[in-house]
Parts: C-alpha cells; structure tokens; sequence
C-alpha cells in the first residue's frame, strides 16, 4: 500500500532534516503502529503521507501510495480536524469536496452513521460532543470518503480509558472487516500491540526498527531506543524473566503470571500521603455554569489539596474536569460557594500553545521571569535542562511537536515558582521516557512543598506519582481516596498492571510493585 524509499524532509529555515533517509513499506490491509521518542518525526512522516496536510521544506526521495486514493487522516487534539456546526455537514463535508454525487453522499452518511453509532446524533451540534464521540466523529467522516489508507496521530491521547478502548475496537473492526490499510502513531503501545501486524520505531528523524509485534522484547534487549518505547507493563514481564514471546493481551499476560506463579496471593504494603494541618487548596460547595441557562458543570463541590500532595482527577470526556482548574486557578468564578487557593498558583492548559505568547521558547521564558522580577539568568536554563529541553530554547513554539511543546509549557510554569500548580492532561503526547522526567519533577515539587493537582486519562502516571485520587462525576469529585484502594476497586478505570496481576497481588497498581512482591514474597511454581 505504502512505499517509501530514501525519504529525506527539511522544514524551510532549518538545517537539520526532520527525516533523514528514511525507508519502509506497508503492505496493503495490514495495521501498522509507528513509535519512537518525542519529536523524533514521527508526525511530519505522517503528513507527508497526506499531501493536502504535507508540511513545506525541502523534499528528497520517494514516496508511492498504491492506488492514489483518499487517504484519511486523524489527528490527536478532535477539536483541530472538526470544520463545521452539525454532525451530518460534517460527514458530508468529505465527500462535497471529493465532487461525489448527493445521492452517493446521502447514502454513504446513512451507512457511516449507522457503522459508527452516530445515526441518533445526526443533528446534534458538534461543539456538544464529547471528546470521544468527537474523534469517533472525525475517523466517520473519513470512511465517508472510503479511504484505503487511514493515518492516524495520537487519536486516542485526549480520550479516557473507555472512549479510547471503544475507538480501538473501531479501528480493529474497520482493518479486520474493511480491509482499511492502518498507520498508527502511538506512544502508548499495550493497548494497540495485539493488533498490529508491524511496529516500526523512529529516532532522531532515522528508521531505527522494523519488526513485529511479539519480537518486541527480543529487539528491546539489543537496541536501546525500541526499550525506551516499550510498554511499562513488558518491564513487568521481563523483570520476571519472561524476554520472549511478551504477551499482548491482559488474559496472556495473566495466563502466564498465574502459570509461573500458581500459589501466589497477597498484596502489597501501603503507606497513606499524611497531610499537613492547612489545606493550600480548598473548595467548599461550589457550583459553576458557563452561562446563566446552561446546566451546571460544577456542582456542590468540594475539596481538599495540601502542600507536598499530589491529587490526580480523572473521569469521562466532558464532565468537567478542565472546568474545574479553571475554577480552581481563578480564571472562572463560581457563582455558590468559595474557593481559596494560596497564590502563587499555575495553570497548564490542555492546550499547550496558549501558553507562549513570543516567537521563541527562550524570549517567552526572558519575558515571563522579566514579568516574575527574577533577575537570576542561570534559571531558565536550570529549569530547561531539567524537562531536556535546552536545545528547543531558540525554535519557535508552534514548530515543535506535541510532546515538545508541552515540556516546553510545563517549564514555563515551573520558572513562576507556584506554590500550587494545577494540570490539564499533561502526559498527553509524551514518551515514557519524558513522563518519568514529568513524574520526577512532581515528585520534586512535592519535596519542596508544592501542591499538585492535575487532571489526567493517564492512569499509568496517576498510579506512580499520585497521593490521593479522585473520580469526577456528576459535578463531583467522587470515591476520593488514596491510589491503591482507588485504583484496585475499579473495573475500567485502573491500570494494565492491575488487570494483569490482580489475582496475584490485590491491591499492586504499577508493573514495580507486582514484580517485587512476586519476587519477594512467592518461589515460582
């Protein structure tokens, strides 16, 4: 379906190629995953796939999609791909452009509508979507088009868990039934593995690995960029000895733990976060609405945050949880209740790009601190080194990628020296490589005594580094409590090393803790 051959890309104004000599095929029906570290190229690769996306810059090599047809695109933020008011326009909106008849147009939205579960929201307002029926939206309106190559960016990045689990069983039935040729850009690869026929790993613009998905562990013992990108859950399994032939599902992965371990249950120890005397974040009963006749988003709410403390929030696209650091941080009032908040206080928006306001990473940081009166120049760069992003200094904002600019956001804040920052999904494009640098610097804020309170479908980070988590439902912050009896109570809302472990070890939620206590605790049978 896809040739490439000696593909070499340079963006206009830079010297150092995106891509460099870069060679791959995909066959024809085939799902493909692409991974590879933060701005190492992997969406630039994908655009010049999409010649109506494709980026200007000097191209080299060659590119051949057999049969030319519609290629479909998706792309990670669901806001940025929709165009019009309704969902019906916008499932037409494809195929006007294609110059299709409005007979076939008409037959086809029917078609899609009812494949993807959308016939009752035809005349539904799109801005009312969730962002789940948003994205589920836009990979519709492709197949109005009936692509035979579907692209996709980090789709399911700003999704929960059971939005997201609903749009891979999509993609799965669209490949497994459709025969759609599937090209997939994921960082989060234990949920997509299992259906994916090649994995192919990037690096600094280059093609570093080519290989499938059940060599994984087998290619990770000889080449450090492909174990960069490994599942977390496969360090579970390799810690154990397990290097080859990894499971890729949870009932393998069980199936292996139970057999390797037959006798085995308990759980692990928990040490509680114990909190200081004064909250530095509380919110009593409060209720927020948007205007004065919409429903409340927000409604008798209340909670607590401490100094050192972590509280993660997590809960289903659009039941307001971005609303709720809104309301926290200041920039929305309730109308009933109080908030008090110790200044100073930061806000990391799910958007990255509001946060810059000059044309590159180095001048908005000058200008903030100028703004902050921190006249120590050896900050900022203290600051970059920390999130590994001193050589982005100089490079305009909107010109990294999505991991790289929200490291460069996260480091803006961090240079306000807040005594309580708040978070909006602030894993979303990146690496594990850089959440774990995202996680320790939570964990050195902690140290120092700052509050921190993010909002996040990543429950993998939530179950490393959080103090105390919270479900948001209903205008409420429900079933608060700590990360382990959070997380090993629920169905959907847990992690892949407690869905893989569970029968062993109640209560283990990081691939860490299941290995130590296998280890510790049990001889293998």
């Amino acid at each position: 379906m896809v040739q490439i051959q000696n593909l070499t890309f340079t963006y206009n104004g830079c010297e150092q190629p995106a891509l460099s000599q870069i060679s791959l095929e995909i066959p024809r029906g085939s799902f493909c995953v692409l991974a590879g570290p933060s701005g190492c190229g992997k969406t630039t690769l994908l655009r010049l796939l999409k010649k109506e996306l494709a980026p200007y810059g000097t191209q080299t090599g060659h590119i051949q999609i057999a049969e030319a047809g519609f290629v479909g695109f998706v792309m990670q933020n669901p806001d940025n791909q929709i165009v019009t008011d309704k969902v019906w326009h916008e499932l037409t909106f494809g195929g006007e452009n294609l110059g299709l008849s409005p007979e076939l147009i008409e037959r086809r939205v029917g078609e899609v509508a009812a494949y993807f579960g959308l016939t009752e929201l035809l005349s539904s307002n799109t801005d009312v979507l969730s962002g789940g029926q948003k994205q589920i939206l836009n990979l519709a309106a492709g197949m109005v088009c009936n692509p035979s190559l579907l692209l996709l960016d980090e789709p399911t990045a700003m999704l929960d868990p059971i939005a997201a689990a609903n749009f891979r069983s999509l993609l799965r039935k669209m490949n497994e039934e459709l025969g759609v040729t599937i090209l997939l850009v994921e960082h989060r690869l234990e949920d997509v593995l299992a259906m994916a026929d090649r994995v192919f790993v990037m690096d600094a613009g280059k093609m570093v690995a080519d290989f499938n998905p059940g060599d994984f562990g087998k290619i990770a013992s000889q080449n450090d960029i492909v174990a960069s990108v490994m599942p977390e859950i496969f360090h579970l399994y390799t810690q154990l000895g397990i290097q080859e032939d990894l499971p890729l599902t949870v009932r393998e992965g069980r199936a292996i733990l139970r057999d390797k371990y037959p006798q085995t249950i308990g759980s692990v120890p928990v040490e509680a976060f114990e909190p200081g005397n004064q909250p530095v974040v509380q919110a009593e009963n409060i209720y927020f609405r948007y205007t004065r006749t919409s429903p409340d988003i927000v409604q008798n709410l209340s909670l607590e945050a401490y100094p050192g403390e972590c509280f993660c929030v997590v809960g289903g696209n659009g039941v307001g949880k971005s609303t709720l650091l809104k309301v926290l941080s200041g920039v929305a009032k309730p109308y009933r209740g109080s908030v008090k908040v110790e200044e100073p206080v930061a806000l990391l928006p799910q958007n990255p790009k509001l946060v810059f306001l000059a044309d590159t990473v180095r001048g908005d940081y000058e200008s903030y601190l100028k703004a902050l009166g921190n006249s120590n120049p050896n900050f900022m760069d203290t600051v970059a080194d920390a999130l590994g992003i001193a050589h982005l200094l100089d490079r305009h904002p909107y010109d990294l990628s999505g991991g790289e600019q929200q490291k460069a956001a996260i480091g803006k804040l961090l240079l306000a020296n807040p005594k309580v920052l708040l978070m909006d999904e602030p894993t979303k494009g990146l690496d594990l490589p850089a959440r774990r640098v995202l996680g320790k610097i939570v964990e050195d804020l902690k140290q120092k005594g700052v509050c921190v309170i993010l909002v996040t479908h990543d429950l993998d980070f939530c179950s490393h580094y959080a103090d105390w988590c919270g479900f948001l439902s209903e205008g409420k912050v429900l079933a608060q409590s700590e990360p382990h009896a959070f997380f090993s109570e629920n169905c959907f809302y847990t992690t892949v090393a407690h869905r893989v472990g569970r029968d062993l070890c109640a209560n283990g939620i990081t691939p860490e803790e299941i290995t130590a206590f296998l280890q510790k605790e049990r001889v293998p049978g």
